[in-house]
């Protein structure tokens, strides 16, 4: 028996050292390719680390591995300086504001032109902090930070508030929130759960490769990390859906990973809690800023998604039960400050939005670039221009 117990545990030892050994080789042979997208430095890791841990995440894609890229770009970008000698316009909201920064897309950056242009012949500072997924709860805690990091104080806010941010609180935000004394203070991403937003491998990989000169030890490290990065992962998945049975019976077991399809399932099939835990979060947004004593005008935007015209065309085969158009309309009634600028019922007054206008096979319904330019960044700044007194 001891024989048999003796030849088993070296054979696992030698299976388990084998397969180490081709995994290591594996990760050498594809190590540029698998690699390639990783923060440019550890300074910008660790301004990343930091604001994500309050800010839940900053903006991502190209700008996180380019090379001489300020840190501030990764929350806000100046498009015009801001002077206390001129109307200072801030710009807040999601991908829809992000995009006007998209300067390796000529299209998109026409906008950027456009404002540049405008904020000069106007003599006005004008600054974007558009953050892909941003909702109320988050523009909150980043206007905070704009404020007290970083000296930004505008005149004029311009929010710009998604369809898609129902699913944000809901999903992404709701149980990540910190509060101290009743406040909201943070809304942390969580770690090792290979959701959106969650950079926890490509920090590790990229400190490694930042770290370490040696070509074996980097290559060791790098596949001890993806070993413990599964392993945690797997285990927070596993606890996480533990818990939700405990508490909320076995048909709860399923975990939203907040990708596309769950936040805009939102839009179809939110319950009556969600909707009013969304108008909640909005409100209180609204409150913050319209008590804030350098702000005297605050335009609040949003517009439809392609789902929504379905009143306008028959291309439309899935309309949404819930638009956000309408809910904000509800919650600025009687704030002196705010004024919304409703594109929904701009297009159903036959200022009409066809399909070709929105970007093709885009499931988040971003416009196309001219049109994005010529209707919603210019409707928005005359909107800004006419009813702040610019």
């Amino acid at each position: 028996m001891l024989k048999k117990i003796i030849f088993f545990s070296y054979s696992l030892i030698f299976i388990i050292t084998l397969l180490y050994f081709l995994l290591y080789i594996y990760t050498f042979l594809t190590l540029e390719k698998s690699t390639q997208y990783k923060f440019s430095s550890l300074e910008i890791i660790n301004f990343y680390k930091d604001y994500s841990n309050k800010l839940h995440h900053l903006r991502g894609g190209k700008i996180m591995w380019e090379e001489n890229v300020k840190n501030t770009e990764y929350i806000y970008s100046t498009i015009k300086e801001f002077h206390s000698t001129q109307k200072n316009i801030l710009l807040q909201g999601d991908s829809w504001f992000e995009l006007i920064n998209y300067e390796d897309d000529d299209l998109f950056y026409k906008s950027r032109k456009f404002l540049e242009k405008i904020s000069e012949e106007k003599n006005l500072g004008l600054i974007n902090a558009g953050i892909t997924s941003y909702s109320p709860s988050l523009m909150k805690l980043q206007l905070e930070t704009l404020e007290k990091d970083f000296d930004v104080k505008p005149n004029v806010l311009v929010v710009f508030i998604d369809q898609t941010d129902i699913g944000d609180e809901n999903c992404r935000y709701k149980n990540n929130k910190i509060y101290k004394n009743n406040e909201l203070t943070a809304i942390k991403v969580e770690e090792y759960s290979g959701r959106p937003f969650d950079y926890t491998k490509k920090y590790g990989e990229s400190e490694i490769l930042l770290k370490e000169k040696s070509q074996i030890k980097k290559i060791f490290y790098l596949l001890n990390f993806r070993i413990k990065y599964q392993f945690l992962k797997n285990k927070n998945k596993n606890i996480s859906k533990i818990k939700r049975i405990i508490n909320n019976g076995f048909q709860s077991r399923k975990i939203e990973k907040c990708y596309w399809s769950d936040i805009e399932n939102y839009l179809s099939n939110s319950s009556s809690n969600e909707i009013e835990y969304f108008k909640k979060t909005t409100e209180e947004y609204f409150d913050f800023i319209e008590n804030k004593k350098n702000l005297n005008k605050i335009i609040i935007v949003t517009f439809p998604h392609r789902n929504h015209l379905f009143d306008l065309y028959d291309e439309i085969d899935k309309p949404y039960k819930y638009n956000v158009s309408n809910i904000v309309e509800n919650l600025v009634k009687n704030r002196k400050k705010i004024t919304h600028l409703n594109f929904t019922k701009l297009i159903l007054n036959k200022e009409l939005v066809f399909n070709k206008n929105y970007l093709e096979n885009d499931p988040a319904s971003h416009l196309d670039p001219d049109y994005y330019r010529n209707y919603f960044i210019n409707n928005v700044i005359e909107f800004v221009l006419k009813n702040s007194d610019v």
